[in-house]
C-alpha cells in the first residue's frame, strides 16, 4: 500500500489529475475519467506502464442502508441430526469430514463476490457476516474504511451496503448456499455449514473489481468465491490477472466457476477469472462422478496478452 500510495502521488502531480481521480493499491493503478487529450499524455508519461479500460466509476456520496439488521448472535454448533445430506456432498466426502475431522468451516470468511444474496433466509442467515466495526444503519462510516453502513459488505457498483436479492433469479443466493447452506430449513447444501459469508458486488468492470479484491483483503476474508465467466477481455484479461496474483500473494483463496463453455473452440472455454492460473478453476461432476458435456475445459491461452506469454 506505502509502495502504491507514494507512486501514485508523483504521477497525480505529474499529470495534474482530477481529485476524485481513484488509487488503487492492489495493482498500483489509478482510476481516472479523462479526456482524451489527457489520456495520450497519460500515454507519454515514463511512470505509466499500460492504461486499461476501468468501466464504470461511480460519482456521488456513498450512502444507503440495509434493508434488515440480523442480530450479532452467539454461533451455534453444527448438527447433521434431522437433516439431510443430499448425494453430491455425500460424493466429496463431505459429511466425513465434518464428523471425523471435525473441520466445517468455523473460523473462515468466504467473501461471495456475485450478485447479492437473499441473507433473510433460513439456510443463510446465521452464517452471514458481519462487520464488527459498524453499526448499520446509522449512516456514519463507524469503522473508518470510507464506507458507510457496509454491514454484511459492499456493492463497489453503485457504491451501496445493500446487498439482498429477491425474486425469481438469485445467483448468488445459490452459489451461498452451495458454500455454507447450514440445513436449517431440513437438507444441508453447504460444503462449509459453518463459514461465514461476506457478501460482494462489483459488476461493470476492473475498477468496480479492484475495489472487491480490496476489500476482501482489508477485512479478512480467507476465500473469495467467483461464480462467473467474463469473455473477450482483450489484453484487460491482464488487468484481471495481476490483481488476483498479487491478491493470493496476499493470502487470499481465489475460487471461481470453471464454466459452461465445453462446446467452444480451445483455449476460450476457461475466461475471465477461471482462467487465470493462480484462481482454482471449480468444474462438476454428475452422480456417476463424470464431468458432464458443459463444463469448460482447459488449456488456457495467455501468449497474446500484454505482459503475459507464458502459455504456450
Amino acid at each position: 500500500k506505502a509502495i502504491a500510495k507514494a507512486d501514485q502521488a508523483k504521477l497525480r502531480k505529474e499529470l495534474k489529475l482530477p481529485k476524485e481521480a481513484e488509487g488503487l493499491w492492489l495493482v498500483n493503478g489509478i482510476a481516472a475519467t479523462l479526456s482524451p487529450e489527457a489520456i495520450r499524455a497519460t500515454a507519454k508519461s515514463k511512470k505509466v506502464k499500460y492504461i486499461y479500460p476501468a468501466g464504470p466509476i461511480p460519482r456521488g456520496g456513498i450512502s444507503g442502508r440495509v434493508s434488515e439488521v440480523l442480530p450479532k448472535a452467539k454461533r451455534i454448533v453444527f448438527s447433521t441430526k434431522d437433516k439431510k445430506i443430499p448425494w453430491n456432498l455425500k460424493a466429496v466426502g463431505a459429511d466425513k469430514v465434518w464428523s471425523e475431522l471435525k473441520i466445517t468451516g468455523r473460523g473462515a470468511v468466504v467473501a461471495m463476490f456475485d450478485s447479492g444474496v437473499n441473507y433473510r433466509h433460513e439456510d443463510l442467515r446465521n452464517n452471514i457476516w458481519i462487520n464488527p466495526g459498524e453499526k448499520a444503519n446509522n449512516g456514519k462510516d463507524d469503522d473508518g474504511n470510507g464506507l458507510v453502513d457496509d454491514y454484511y459488505g459492499f456493492n463497489f457498483r453503485t457504491m451501496q451496503p445493500e446487498m439482498i436479492a429477491l425474486g425469481p433469479r438469485q445467483h448468488g443466493t445459490l452459489t451461498s448456499g452451495i458454500v455454507a447452506g447450514d440445513g436449517t430449513g431440513g437438507t444441508v447444501t453447504g460444503l462449509a455449514p459453518e463459514a461465514e459469508l461476506m457478501l460482494l458486488m462489483g459488476w461493470g468492470g476492473p475498477y468496480a473489481a479492484a475495489r472487491v479484491h480490496e476489500y476482501a483483503l482489508e477485512m479478512g476474508a480467507d476465500v473469495m468465491n467467483m461464480s462467473f465467466s467474463i469473455p473477450n477481455l482483450g489484453h484487460t484479461r491482464g488487468l484481471w490477472r495481476l490483481m488476483s496474483e498479487h491478491a493470493t500473494a496476499a493470502g487470499l483463496v481465489l475460487v471461481s466457476g470453471a464454466g459452461n463453455f465445453q462446446r467452444e473452440p480451445k483455449p476460450v472455454q476457461l475466461r475471465i477469472p477461471e482462467g487465470i492460473p493462480c484462481v482454482i478453476a471449480a468444474g462438476g461432476v454428475d452422480r456417476d462422478m463424470k464431468i458432464p458435456s458443459f463444463v469448460s475445459l482447459g488449456p488456457v491461452e495467455w501468449g497474446s496478452v500484454k505482459f503475459y506469454g507464458d502459455y504456450p
